[in-house]
């Protein structure tokens, strides 16, 4: 599967690299999506993390701690880290714009 994926997105002018923010499997798993993305694209992609459905966040605490978690990993990469709900659309658009 990542090999198909790779040929998906070598000439991708921007790649979104999403994990679900109630999942911490998610959060790790999506480090390994982007040194595999990384390696597959050109220097110019735009690369994006953008943690996804916090509309489920329980409480602010677990919200800002995630969101630091997720900061932290995006400034790593040297990318722009979003928060967006799907179902609600929070955020949807300020990230597609910011990275378009």
């Amino acid at each position: 599967f990542r090999s198909i994926t790779k040929q998906y997105f070598r000439k991708a002018d921007g790649v979104l690299l999403l994990f679900d923010v109630t999942s911490e499997q998610s959060f790790l798993n999506v480090r390994n999506w982007i040194e595999s993305v990384r390696s597959g694209v050109e220097d110019s992609t735009v690369l994006a993390l953008v943690g996804n459905k916090v509309d489920l966040f329980g409480s602010d605490s677990t919200r800002n701690s995630v969101y630091k978690a997720g900061k932290k990993l995006a400034d790593e990469f040297e990318m722009p880290f979003y928060e967006t709900s799907a179902y609600t659309g929070y955020g949807i658009d300020y990230c597609m714009k910011s990275i378009a």
